[in-house]
């Protein structure tokens, strides 16, 4: 990063919705309990055409809020080809506060199979341009997002909210991605756990990819960036490794994806 830029310190929520109820209408006492449990930073990536705008703004209004462009296969139904041309403008334009380029990626279970993978690979190729990260949503497309993405051997990313076998995590790892552990691996006793366990630590980052994903004692089925925390907890368990140790590892890796200026040229 250049001098004088905003810079990323202590523990980062790498994918959070802040930008969505019921986050949004309380965010000011949402990033309070977050940083009174130690999460300092948080990372947003967008949905769609439309929310770009708004991440924009709420990145200007608090510094240690980032963001990400992209169209998520999830709002298939918002998107169309002639977004890319304007996600294009909008990584020509990008500020500090852009750290990836994201969600993107391909989902089973929305339609529009073909526009979901043109759109996929169309957003890869700008990441390589641009020298970008990628946030990935995979969601029962994990062995077709792994064969894209040999397609694409210089772009670097990370698997958000994995939920899957070992040899697929590993395929991405092996391929130069980071895999995003989440609420998930609270929740889960058997495959998940067991191949997030089997990782090496350098290859993977931590999310509560909140409002929609959360704890399984969460009354309200609603998630917060301070589930981190116990996110974070959970993982050292599996690792047999203490929870600050951990968070140094995890929020190095995050710097080197996210605000390395091999990844990341503004």
């Amino acid at each position: 990063m250049k001098s004088g830029e905003r810079q990323p310190k202590g523990l980062f929520d790498t994918h959070c919705h802040l930008d969505l109820e019921p986050l949004s209408s309380d965010l000011g006492t949402v990033l309070l309990h977050a940083r009174d449990v130690g999460v300092q930073g948080f990372i947003v990536p967008a949905v769609d055409r439309r929310s770009w705008d708004n991440l924009r703004c709420l990145t200007s209004r608090h510094e240690q809020v980032y963001y990400a462009v992209g169209l998520h296969p999830a709002s298939i139904d918002h998107h169309q080809i002639a977004h890319v041309a304007d996600l294009r403008a909008e990584l020509q334009l990008r500020s500090e506060a852009c750290v990836a380029i994201g969600e993107v990626g391909l989902d089973k279970r929305f339609g529009r199979q073909d526009l979901q993978l043109t759109l996929f690979e169309a957003q890869l190729e700008l990441a390589a341009e641009y020298s970008q990260p990628v946030i990935i949503h995979s969601v029962g497309r994990h062995n077709l997002v792994a064969q894209i993405l040999k397609g694409f051997p210089s772009v670097s990313g990370v698997i958000h909210a994995f939920s899957g076998s070992y040899e697929q995590a590993k395929a991405f790892v092996d391929l130069g991605l980071k895999i995003g552990v989440g609420p998930v691996i609270c929740r889960s006793q058997g495959k998940t756990a067991s191949a997030v366990s089997r990782l090496p630590l350098g290859s993977l980052l931590i999310e509560t990819d909140s409002p929609d994903m959360y704890l399984p004692s969460s009354p309200s089925k609603k998630g917060e960036p301070k589930d981190l925390l116990v996110v974070l907890g959970r993982l050292a368990e599996l690792f047999g490794i203490g929870k600050g140790d951990l968070a140094k590892i995890l929020q190095e890796n995050c710097e080197k994806l996210f605000f390395s200026t091999e990844t990341r040229e503004v």
